[in-house]
């Protein structure tokens, strides 16, 4: 944000989850005054860290891209001897029917998954044949329409969910997905 506010003006953010925090301090650097407001006792919004039976575990948002935007923001509020960068070579897990399993991300691995049923697999693989994303679906409609439900319920919804700490069936495909149905769109076009 580089342009400067009007003098006086005040903007109200509310919600001190990672977009409220990162947006009052945009505000703070570009001189604009903010105040933040978080029905909740703590910040954090849906990240947080419980200590459960000797375990740490993390909820809300489960894999962030680091990119230099993120990058930035960390050494802008001084959090970088915080930050833990996972190695890019470690597996996916979801948690599916009870316990942990192993996210296919080869086809190696997509063949052999418990994840999903032969059905499951085969209604996946059909997606080329379903109609471009519409922007005004749910991401949860768009992943259920274009992928079955199986894949969605076992293998998206976990991780997509896990990975924007949210619920795919609150988020607007035409905000969530801007990139898939750019490129759907790109493709009809060719």
């Amino acid at each position: 944000m580089s342009e400067r506010a009007p003098t006086g003006m005040t903007v109200g953010v509310v919600g001190a989850g990672i977009t409220g925090l990162s947006l009052t301090h945009y505000l703070r650097q570009a001189g604009v005054e903010s105040h933040t407001f978080e029905s909740a006792s703590r910040p954090g919004g849906v990240i947080r860290t419980v200590h459960e039976d000797g375990r740490v575990l993390e909820l809300g948002p489960q894999r962030t891209r680091h990119t230099s935007l993120v990058a930035d923001l960390v050494d802008d509020v001084g959090l970088r001897d915080e930050l833990v960068v996972a190695d890019k070579d470690l597996p996916l897990f979801v948690y599916a029917d009870g316990r942990l399993r192993r996210a296919p991300l080869s086809i190696r691995e997509f063949l052999t998954t418990d994840l999903l049923s032969w059905r499951g697999k085969l209604r996946l693989l059909a997606e080329p044949l379903t109609a471009a994303g519409d922007p005004e679906e749910s991401a949860a409609e768009l992943f259920t329409r274009k992928f079955g439900a199986e894949a969605y319920h076992n293998l998206i919804a976990p991780l997509y969910g896990g990975i924007f700490g949210s619920d795919p069936a609150e988020m607007p495909a035409k905000y969530a997905l801007t990139g898939l149905l750019r490129l759907e769109r790109e493709e009809e076009a060719s």
